[in-house]
């Protein structure tokens, strides 16, 4: 009959080595587990919007060429006078616009008006209501075609 550990029916030894390596096993996770755990990671992130870069940023520039920051400023200031002067232009042809609409309005009554005053009552009336339905109808698609923004239209509150 053999002896030591490899003897059949003894599972004492055996089963004393499986034990030993799972503690070994369970102490090297726990090791692992406690490694992962004590790991702090911190991440940070910055947003910047808009034409000029952060002042750190604007000194890092200057490093390498150091003119950047005023021609920086150059660039920012040309682009608003030039946003300035398209919305000017903008708003003008928007005035202009109107003028326009007002001069031909006012024509077409006015010659509706001298028709009927010279007894031709029809296309007196035709001058006058084609004039009036034209400035209504242009008045009218251009509200229509014109839909509120989602910022402007304002939701009511939830009544839970």
């Amino acid at each position: 009959m053999p002896t030591g550990p490899n003897k059949p029916g003894d599972f004492g030894a055996q089963a004393a080595a499986v034990r030993q390596a799972a503690k070994q096993s369970l102490r090297e996770r726990d090791k692992a587990e406690r490694a992962v755990t004590e790991t702090v990671t911190f991440q940070t992130t910055s947003i910047h919007q808009g034409p000029l870069p952060p002042p750190d940023q604007l000194g890092e520039y200057a490093k390498f060429i150091p003119t950047a920051p005023e021609r920086f400023l150059v660039m920012v200031e040309t682009e608003q006078k030039h946003r300035h002067r398209i919305d000017f232009l903008k708003l003008g042809s928007v005035y202009l616009g109107q003028i326009s609409a007002l001069l031909l309005g006012a024509g077409g009554i006015g010659g509706g008006i001298y028709l009927l005053l010279k007894d031709k009552s029809g296309p007196g009336f035709g001058l006058i209501l084609t004039a009036v339905g034209t400035l209504g109808g242009a008045y009218l698609f251009d509200r229509l075609r014109k839909k509120p923004s989602p910022a402007s239209v304002q939701t009511k509150p939830d009544q839970s």
